[in-house]
Parts: C-alpha cells; sequence; structure tokens
C-alpha cells in the first residue's frame, strides 16, 4: 500500500470520527461540502483513494460546522 493510500485512509477515518462527535448525519455533511451522501459513505469507508478535493471541501465543511457558534 502506498503512503498517499494511507494517508486518504487516515484522513477519511477522522471525517467520519468527527462527523460523528459532531452529531451530523452523512446527508448533512454532504449538503454542507457540495457532496452527495454516498460521495461522504464513501470516503468513510476508504474503500477507494478519494480525490484530495473531496477531502478538502469534506475537512472545510466539519470545520466551519464545528466553529459555528452554538446556541
Amino acid at each position: 500500500m502506498t503512503e498517499a493510500v494511507v494517508l486518504s485512509k487516515l484522513e477519511a477515518g477522522e471525517v467520519l470520527v468527527v462527523r460523528q462527535r459532531l452529531g451530523l448525519t452523512r446527508a448533512v455533511l454532504g449538503r454542507l461540502a457540495g457532496l452527495s451522501e454516498q460521495t461522504i459513505r464513501h470516503v468513510e469507508q476508504g474503500n477507494h483513494t478519494p480525490h484530495p478535493q473531496t477531502l478538502t471541501r469534506s475537512r472545510s465543511a466539519l470545520q466551519k460546522f464545528s466553529d459555528a457558534p452554538s446556541d
């Protein structure tokens, strides 16, 4: 397994962990990131190497959501 594949799988795992900690569904994260729920599922499962932009969009959406003030 190449380093790029290992790194992508670690990052994909982080998406799952953070999404769950924030209490988001895949559908909601997908809407926030401009991605489909199916794409989020594929990223989290790590069955293939996601496009770097897909990971960037997922992480960016999670970051923005976690930084939002809560009521």
